[in-house]
C-alpha cells in the first residue's frame, strides 16, 4: 500500500477510523477526528463558492485556535495554499506578508482588523475577508467583501475533488526576517508528511500521546510538528497560546500532556522557577526542541521529564537529533542523521574544514521531498540559498570525529572584538548559568576602539536585582576575557517574536539608550559606571 501524500485525504481516512477521539484540544474548544473533518469540509465548500481554486492563496491571521485548522484543512481540500500571518506584524510589514503571498481571501481574527483597514488599499489582489468574531463594529475594509468565519461553517455547498500530488504546495511559512524582509518558504505536501513520519519514528510516539505546543500555528513547531503528527499518528494535538513559566505546567496538566516542544531560553526559563509541589504532577515523558541548556540532567531530574535536541531549519528538516536511547553529548545539538542528510562545516568559499573547525553548516538530503520546494516567487534566493547543491544554514558550528554537531549561533550574531570573533549564543549560555539570570541577550555594539564591545541585556530572577559589577565579576574565569561583557543592561523581557526569537536588531538599535551599566576596559578594573542614558 503506498502511504498518503496529501493532507486532505489522511484527515479523511482518519476520521473513519478514530472519529470522536479527540484531534485538537484548544482552551476554546475541543475537535474529534470527525468534527474536523466535516467543518473543514464545509468551509471548503464557502471558500469554492468565493472562487477559491487549486493553488490559490488563502491567507490565515488568527491566533492558536480551532477555526485556524478547520481553515487550514479546508484550503488544503480545495488543493489552494494556507499563508500562515505573523499576527505580531502591522503596517508595512504585514503588507509585505500578504501581497508576497498573493493572498486572494484572508481569513483574519476581528481583533487584528484595524491592522488590515490600514493596508486595505494596498492589497489589489485580495477580494473577501473572513472574520473570525464580531463583525459589529469592524473598521471599513474598502472594497473587499467581508462576511463572518461562522457563516461560513453554514455553507451547504459540496467541495469538489480535487486530484492531490504529494508535490503540491500545501503552505507558506514566513521566515523570522532576521537578514531581511521575510521570505516565504514554500512546503509541499510530501515535504509536511515526512517531517511528522520521521518525528515518530525517531522518538517513538504513540497513538495515545498528547503533543502540546505553545507556539503559533504560522510557525512549524505547532503547524507541523504538533498537529500534523498528531495527525499522522491518531494521537491528540493541544495548542497553548503564548508561552508563560507562570502557566506552563499547569497548562500541560489541563490538556494532559505526554510530549512538549520547546525553543529558545524556555526549559532554562522553566528551571529558574521556585520549586512548586506540583511541578512533577503530570504524564509529560518527552521535551522535543532546541537548543536545550547545558543544565539539562537537571531539567531531567526535577521534573522527570527527558530532554531531546534537534536541529534544523523550517527550509530542510531536520537533520541533527538526539538518540532516545543512549548517551547524549555535552554541548552538542545531536549525531547527523547520516542516513537521510549529508551535513558539513564549510568556510567562505564553501571549502570543507577540518573535523573539529567551526564554519557554515550546509546540508542536503538524500531523497525527495525532506525540503522546502524553494522561496516563494523569490528565485534568485533559492539559488543564493542552495548555492554548489548545499543548503546554506547561516549557522556557525562544527563537528566532531563520531558526528556530532555542535551549534555555535547563527553567523550574522557573531560579535568581533579586537580581531577575535565570538559567538553570542557562547556568551549567553553562560550567564544564564548565574542563579539569578532568568534570560541574557548578548549583542556586539560600537567601540570606540573599532569594531565592537560586547553588550548583555539580561532578564533577572528578582525584579530588583541589579548587580551589574558582580555579574560581570562573575564571568571572570567563564569565558574568554575578550568574551566578557563591558556593557549590561537589567529589563524585565527581551523582546521577542512570536516564535520566542530575540529581537536583537531591536535591541541594537537601542543599545545606548536607557540605564546601562559600563564596565569599562572589560571589567578588568573597577572602573565602571552606571549610565543614565547610555554612553557619556
Amino acid at each position: 500500500m503506498h502511504p498518503i501524500t496529501d493532507l486532505p485525504t489522511l484527515l479523511a481516512l482518519r476520521a473513519e477510523s478514530y472519529g470522536n477521539k479527540t484531534l485538537l484540544s484548544h482552551s476554546d474548544r475541543c475537535y474529534t477526528y470527525r468534527e474536523m473533518d466535516e467543518e473543514s469540509s464545509r468551509f471548503a465548500g464557502a471558500l469554492h463558492e468565493m472562487g477559491v481554486k487549486k493553488q490559490d492563496s488563502v491567507a490565515v491571521m488568527l491566533p492558536n485556535c480551532g477555526e485556524y485548522i478547520v481553515a487550514w484543512m479546508g484550503i488544503a481540500r480545495l488543493g489552494a495554499v494556507q499563508v500562515g500571518i505573523n499576527t505580531d506584524y502591522v503596517g508595512a510589514g504585514l503588507a509585505h506578508l500578504l501581497e508576497l503571498g498573493e493572498a486572494k481571501v484572508l481569513v483574519v481574527a476581528e481583533q487584528y482588523l484595524p491592522a488590515i483597514a490600514e493596508i486595505a488599499a494596498s492589497l489589489p489582489k485580495l477580494e473577501t475577508v473572513i472574520v473570525a468574531g464580531e463583525l459589529a463594529g469592524a473598521p471599513d475594509l474598502g472594497p473587499q467583501t467581508v462576511c463572518s468565519f461562522s457563516s461560513a461553517l453554514r455553507s451547504d455547498c459540496r467541495p469538489p475533488e480535487v486530484e492531490l500530488a504529494g508535490t503540491d504546495l500545501l503552505m507558506l511559512i514566513f521566515t523570522s526576517g532576521t537578514t531581511g524582509p521575510a521570505k516565504a518558504v514554500s512546503i509541499s505536501h510530501a515535504y509536511c508528511l515526512d517531517l511528522a513520519r520521521h518525528l515518530i519514528r525517531n522518538f517513538e510516539y504513540r497513538e495515545s500521546d498528547v503533543l502540546y505546543s505553545c507556539y503559533p500555528l504560522f510557525h512549524t513547531d505547532a503547524a507541523i510538528l504538533t498537529y500534523v503528527t498528531a495527525l499522522v499518528l491518531g494521537a491528540t494535538a493541544a495548542l497553548g497560546q503564548k508561552f508563560s513559566a507562570r502557566r506552563f505546567w499547569s497548562d500541560v496538566r489541563r490538556h494532559d500532556a505526554t510530549v512538549f516542544d520547546f525553543m529558545g531560553a524556555v526549559l532554562a526559563i522553566l528551571l529558574k522557577q521556585p520549586p512548586h509541589p506540583d511541578e512533577r504532577r503530570h504524564r509529560v515523558r518527552l521535551a522535543m526542541g532546541g537548543p536545550k541548556p547545558d543544565n539539562w540532567p537537571e531539567f531531567e531530574a526535577r521534573f522527570g521529564v527527558k530532554v531531546v535536541e534537534i536541529y534544523g531549519a523550517t527550509e530542510m528538516g531536520h537533520p541533527v537529533w538526539d538518540p532516545l536511547t543512549g548517551s547524549r553529548r555535552a554541548g552538542a545539538a545531536g549525531r547527523i542523521d547520516t542516513g537521510r542528510y549529508e551535513l558539513r562545516i564549510v568556510d567562505q568559499a564553501d571549502n570543507e574544514v577540518p573535523t573539529g573547525t567551526s564554519g557554515e553548516i550546509v546540508v542536503r538530503p538524500r531523497f525527495a521531498d525532506q525540503h522546502m520546494s524553494g522561496y516563494y516567487r523569490d528565485p534568485d534566493e533559492t539559488v543564493r540559498a542552495w548555492r554548489n547543491l548545499w543548503y546554506h544554514t547561516r549557522d556557525r558550528g562544527r563537528v566532531d570525529e563520531d558526528e556530532w554537531l555542535y551549534f555555535e549561533g547563527r553567523m550574522s550574531d557573531a560579535i568581533r572584538k579586537r580581531g577575535n570573533n565570538m559567538s553570542a549564543t557562547e556568551i549567553e549560555e553562560v550567564l544564564q548559568g548565574h542563579h539569578e539570570v532568568v534570560e541574557a541577550a548578548a549583542i556586539g555594539v560600537p567601540s570606540e576602539l573599532t569594531e565592537e564591545d560586547v553588550k548583555v541585556v539580561v532578564v533577572p530572577r528578582e525584579p530588583g536585582w541589579r548587580d551589574a559589577q558582580g555579574l560581570v565579576e562573575w564571568t571572570r574565569g567563564r569565558m574568554p576575557e575578550y568574551m566578557r561583557p563591558r556593557y549590561v543592561e537589567f529589563v524585565e523581557e527581551l523582546p521577542k517574536s512570536s516564535t520566542g526569537k530575540v529581537r536583537k536588531a531591536e535591541l541594537r538599535s537601542v543599545w545606548d539608550q536607557g540605564t546601562v551599566y559600563d564596565a569599562g576596559d572589560g571589567g578588568r578594573t573597577s572602573t565602571g559606571r552606571w549610565l543614565s542614558s547610555g554612553r557619556s
